[in-house]
């Protein structure tokens, strides 16, 4: 099956990359050389913090789009869809654009159907043009990406690669030119406010979410009260005593649904604790 490379965010991912085309090998290997555009679909990797522009969204969209793909190829007489699009990154061979297909496949093999091979489209650039180039062929695309997910993957862009224009960005993503010089001039107001080390600060936020960064709020104690019950209720009636039960799988739900969320509880709980102890330590007789 392919492995999918889970990181924190996408800041995380991409340094991982960096890392790897620093210490790899410049060119890939052949397994098949009397099939070039063919490559063993169990040998196809995920990097989807950098490679999978949609966010978390409709699973059940996403599992139906899966399950209609594998009906699909196995109507098709060699079995076989259109390629998917793969780059080498000096290690392994990602995909850029495909992963549906490549998950069809895959089940497909696990359940002794198909051919275990896959065709393939390798895209030749460094990490860059591979990223700009997923969210390219993400953002036209067959299960389409909503505006929030084009909106994220354009401020990406914006905080690794200031020289783009506007114009550039918007038209990779598919976003309004007023919409990608908001994100410049954010991406300015953040830096000259808190220095160049806010990047690790943002990292895994929706653009949505970095909009809210330093707006006040006027909230007193009885309207927070009343949103944290109001939550409570919420959780309740869509987990029941799930996360009770698997702290652990509702923790990694968390962080995948935000990084940057799973941070912020994790520091609150890491205070929390942390003065939880200092009371006991202050009271003691000792």
């Amino acid at each position: 099956m392919s492995a999918t490379q889970e990181t924190a965010s996408f800041q995380d991912g991409y340094r991982q990359l960096e890392e790897e085309l620093a210490t790899g090998t410049a060119f890939p290997p052949k397994p098949l050389p009397h099939r070039p555009n063919r490559y063993p679909v169990s040998r196809l990797e995920f990097m989807t913090s950098v490679f999978q522009p949609r966010a978390i969204g409709d699973e059940f969209a996403s599992e139906r789009h899966i399950q209609a793909l594998m009906e699909a190829i196995m109507h098709e007489k060699n079995h076989e869809l259109d390629p998917v699009v793969i780059w080498w990154s000096g290690k392994r061979f990602l995909v850029l654009d495909g992963h549906h297909r490549v998950e069809a496949h895959n089940r497909l093999q696990a359940q002794g159907k198909g051919t275990g091979v896959i065709p393939v489209l390798t895209f030749r650039g460094s990490l860059r043009e591979a990223h700009l180039e997923s969210i390219r062929l993400n953002a036209k695309d067959k299960l389409a990406m909503g505006k929030e997910d084009k909106l994220t993957k354009a401020w990406h862009i914006v905080t690794i690669d200031n020289e783009m224009t506007v114009r550039e960005i918007g038209s990779i993503c598919k976003v309004g030119k007023s919409s990608v010089s908001r994100m410049k001039a954010k991406r300015e107001e953040l830096v000259q406010k808190y220095g160049e080390q806010w990047l690790d600060e943002v990292d895994g936020l929706t653009w949505k979410e970095v909009l809210s960064i330093g707006v006040k709020r006027d909230h007193d104690e009885e309207w927070e009260d009343r949103q944290v019950i109001t939550w409570a209720k919420g959780l309740q009636k869509t987990f029941g005593n799930k996360p009770q039960r698997q702290p652990e799988l509702f923790a990694r739900a968390l962080e995948k649904y935000s990084p940057h969320l799973y941070k912020g509880l994790a520091e609150w709980l890491r205070h929390d604790f942390r003065d939880e102890f200092d009371d006991v330590d202050g009271d003691s007789d000792f």
